[in-house]
């Protein structure tokens, strides 16, 4: 299983994974924490639906408002933009993939906003942090008390850290952690 845990200070998205996969057997891979362009994207789910996703869906590089010809607009509404450009190009890679049985939770940073996206639903949460995967509970007790304690705060440490608290408590959670920030 996994854990990938995102943080942002509003202007930044920092996002981390841990490296175990889970087949039957728990072995490491690498990073589940993917860029493009603009776009951070940290996908959990099984191993169908997440390599129909990182190697088939042709995910946007930036946020293009498909009405201003090409220009690249800041008042563009994220989640519908995700709603209408990202999920549908995700659904048509889990479908030319054949996966027979999706299940998949991915989340995406951009512009300093966190999405979750599910296999029907795009939500954003109120919180300048979130965590998807076996491990998230774990994670996000972590992110809590670490973005509510005082002074200056080191988002890659942060979603580090809380990578870390998950795998001491779920054991299909392991390092090497990795951080990548958009």
């Amino acid at each position: 299983m996994s854990v990938i845990v995102a943080v942002t200070n509003g202007e930044k998205v920092w996002m981390g994974s841990d490296s175990a996969v889970t087949d039957n057997l728990t072995y490491l891979s690498g990073c589940k924490v993917h860029t493009v362009g603009e776009i951070l994207y940290g996908v959990v789910g099984n191993l169908d639906s997440y390599n129909a996703i990182v190697h088939g869906a042709k995910l946007p590089g930036s946020i293009i408002n498909a009405r201003s010809g090409g220009d690249i607009r800041g008042e563009v509404e994220v989640t519908r933009w995700a709603y209408h450009t990202v999920l549908p190009r995700i659904k048509e890679a889990i479908t030319r993939a054949e996966v027979k049985e999706p299940c998949f939770s991915i989340l995406l940073g951009v512009r300093g906003r966190i999405l979750m996206i599910d296999e029907n639903c795009i939500t954003e949460d109120t919180r300048p942090y979130a965590s998807i995967g076996e491990g998230a509970e774990v994670a996000l007790g972590a992110l809590h008390s670490q973005m509510h304690r005082q002074g200056k705060r080191d988002h890659y440490r942060i979603a580090e850290r809380s990578m870390l608290a998950a795998s001491e408590f779920i054991n299909t959670c392991r390092g090497p952690f990795f951080v990548r920030s958009v």
